[in-house]
């Protein structure tokens, strides 16, 4: 562990190809971890099963964990060490870098296909994007812990809002673009598989056949942020084979994981 306001040292590393060849004098360190003031860390890792845990004590039991943030090989995380963090645990070769985030350049991208961690406001903005074989979940808080989860949306085709209340995004996989919803070609699909689909733009108004393996669903919904709450549906088909009508007033249709919708004359 390392002790808030203690000096960090590196722990040293060593690097092997996968013949057996040492590769140890390739490896460059950067940057610096300055352990003296709370504050936000950017987070990064070259191994597997990373992570930093704050303590509330020198107790390194699960009791004495006072946040988790995972890491993955890649990918960046962050995490915020509050003022009564007592001490910082590093988990397999975990690299701290104090940022200021209030005062981080922006970089706001409309597109983004790179698997990583997004801040709100900063990496991108507020607003609705469209979803291309895409995972991605929505954050209330900088670290991408599973207790800060807000939403979670993966679609082969679909679409998700993200909102100026949310504060990071992670996209596990795929390609995002950020669309403005009423300017969108009009694109009718007659053969809607596993996805998110916008009325008037993606899918006709109308009647579909459902086919479904090992039973699947299919829901009309009132909006892009629909949940599958009672009140974000206006119907929800669930099982093998039927018939769902969609009506002009319809926002989203909503398919599921192996199911298939094909429009049908009645």
């Amino acid at each position: 562990y390392l002790k808030t306001g203690e000096t960090y040292k590196e722990p040293g590393y060593k690097v092997l190809s996968t013949t057996g060849k040492d590769l140890t004098s390739r490896v460059k360190v950067t940057g610096n971890v300055d352990t003296k003031t709370p504050g936000t860390y950017k987070l990064t890792s070259d191994k597997s099963y990373a992570k930093v845990t704050l303590l509330k004590s020198l107790d390194c039991s699960p009791k004495s964990e006072v946040e988790n943030a995972f890491l993955e090989i890649g990918i960046t995380g962050y995490i915020e060490v509050k003022d009564d963090t007592y001490a910082v645990k590093l988990h397999n070769n975990v690299k701290m870098e104090k940022i200021d985030l209030e005062n981080m350049p922006s970089n706001i991208q409309t597109t983004i296909s790179e698997p990583n961690v997004y801040i709100v406001g900063k990496d991108i903005a507020p607003g609705i994007y469209k979803m291309e074989n895409a995972y991605v979940s929505r954050y209330s808080n900088i670290n991408v812990d599973s207790e800060n989860c807000i939403d979670s949306k993966s679609y082969d085709y679909g679409y998700i809002e993200i909102k100026n209340t949310d504060i990071s995004i992670f996209l596990r996989k795929g390609k995002i673009t950020k669309v403005d919803i009423e300017t969108i070609p009009v694109d009718y699909k007659t053969n809607l598989s596993y996805g998110a689909f916008i009325v008037g733009k993606d899918i006709e108004p109308g009647t579909y056949k459902i086919n479904a393996v090992n039973s699947s669903y299919a829901c009309r919904e009132v909006n892009v942020y629909s949940s599958l709450d009672v009140e974000d549906l206006t119907s929800y088909f669930k099982g093998n084979y039927g018939y769902i009508e969609i009506d002009p007033t319809d926002y989203m249709v909503e398919v599921g994981d192996n199911a298939l919708l094909t429009k049908v004359e009645i």
